[in-house]
């Protein structure tokens, strides 16, 4: 006898997938299409027809259906070696990546992350030893020098020990000021203090005490707090205050305050496990994204308010007068001070780049002006109050076809610059500002 066809469309045949048991009128359960099609049996004629098959699932034959179902020869171990060859694929790319990071090619990459090598470096070192290479955390002043880094003193500056008691007649005398007079790049022996301990022992004969109070960063609201906790104990003859550029951005900060509080913060640092702090040491790779994700990793953001976005924050705020008064109240409240317990203050402008690729950006349009008009109130407060001033910033601009080669960017000068500052403070200071003696 034939087996009728399946007339319902898109199911096609019902094929024999089992021996249909002859028990008239009972029903016969048939696999078919991974389900059960429920067939009935008609004795008409003598001939098997399917009447309506219905679809049911079942999950528990579905799997036993699925676990006996035979598999390609070589199925299991082609999936295993697909895996393998997906991962090693994975392993070499980033293994080029790492090599394109770390060598001659890794100028394709660095640019795109946006960091230069040095600051990589630094931000490695950061990481791996768990603090700044060169800063820390310090009370009363926010941040200074680590105390065991190379070439700083007890005290936390970039100097030689002074001992806090003065030798008999051995002038003394303190500088106060930011990275300009710290020295930054160019080292303790490369900053104007020494430059000019050097130039005045030559000219006395005899020894001289100059000590560096600058750090990196400060502005004149740290070196006031310093002066008054730490300088003023070593007694000096003369203080100069070499401070201007520092105390702009503090002026461009929303919800301005007089005592940079809108604008400090305290130390606050990203921190790693030991398998982050792994990865970023060993890869150059990881460490240049870690390093693009966290702008905070800069001296100024590990102590400064954070901004949504600083550079436009800059572009949209005016350098409005009234925000000079901090500036103006700090360095008064030192030198009135300085001159009260029998010394002198020198108060020192800052000289400033003439080439208009040092000012990019904000930098030209709001850091240049802002330089410009502290270094008119040092003029103002001299004038007014009888201190004694020299004008580096004039006296650069008047030889600057000879000196402007000296300048690394808009402030900041070579050792050669440091010298020819040291040597104008120099002539300042033997017009009747230190000791007779």
């Amino acid at each position: 006898m034939a087996r009728a066809k399946d007339p319902s469309p898109g199911l096609g045949e019902v094929g024999r997938s089992g021996d249909l048991a002859e028990s008239g009128g009972n029903q016969m359960a048939s696999c078919w299409g991974g389900g059960w099609a429920l067939l009935t049996w008609h004795p008409c004629d003598c001939a098997h027809r399917v009447r309506a098959p219905t679809l049911m699932s079942d999950p528990q034959v579905d799997t036993e259906l699925r676990s006996n179902r035979p598999q390609a020869p070589g199925s299991s171990g082609s999936g295993r070696r697909a895996l393998w060859v997906s991962a090693i694929s994975f392993c070499v790319a980033l293994v080029a990546l790492e090599l394109v990071a770390r060598f001659g090619l890794g100028s394709l990459l660095k640019p795109g992350l946006g960091e230069n090598q040095r600051k990589l470096d630094h931000f490695q070192s950061f990481v791996w030893n768990r603090g700044h290479h060169w800063y820390a955390p310090r009370a009363f002043v926010g941040y200074g020098l680590k105390l065991d880094a190379k070439g700083v003193n007890s005290r936390g500056f970039r100097d030689l020990e002074v001992a806090t008691q003065r030798k008999p007649g051995v002038p003394r005398i303190a500088c106060l000021g930011g990275s300009t007079t710290e020295g930054e790049d160019e080292g303790r022996t490369g900053a104007f203090p020494h430059l000019l301990q050097e130039i005045l022992s030559q000219r006395l004969g005899g020894p001289v005490e100059v000590m560096n109070f600058g750090i990196s960063g400060w502005t004149s609201a740290e070196s006031m707090v310093n002066y008054f906790l730490n300088v003023q104990d070593f007694e000096p003859d003369v203080v100069i205050v070499h401070h201007a550029v520092n105390d702009v951005r503090p002026r461009l900060w929303p919800n301005y305050r007089t005592d940079y509080a809108h604008f400090r913060r305290p130390w606050t640092e990203p921190s790693y496990g030991a398998v982050g702090r792994f990865l970023i040491r060993s890869s150059v790779l990881v460490a240049a994204l870690e390093l693009k994700r966290h702008a905070d990793f800069t001296l100024n953001a590990l102590v400064g308010v954070p901004l949504e976005d600083t550079a436009r924050q800059m572009e949209q705020s005016q350098l409005l007068p009234e925000t000079t008064r901090a500036f103006r109240r700090n360095i008064e409240s030192i030198a009135a001070h300085v001159e009260a317990v029998g010394g002198k203050a020198l108060l020192a402008t800052m000289p400033a780049s003439p080439f208009d690729k040092h000012y990019p950006g904000v930098v030209g349009e709001r850091i240049r002006p802002g330089l410009r008009e502290h270094n008119e109130i040092l003029r103002n407060l001299a004038q007014a109050e009888g201190w004694a001033l020299v004008d580096l910033e004039r006296k650069f601009q008047a030889r600057e076809a000879e000196l402007s080669k000296h300048f690394k960017d808009h402030v900041h000068v070579t050792r050669a610059g440091n010298r020819v500052k040291a040597e104008m403070i120099s002539d300042r200071l033997a017009q009747g500002l230190l000791p007779a003696d």
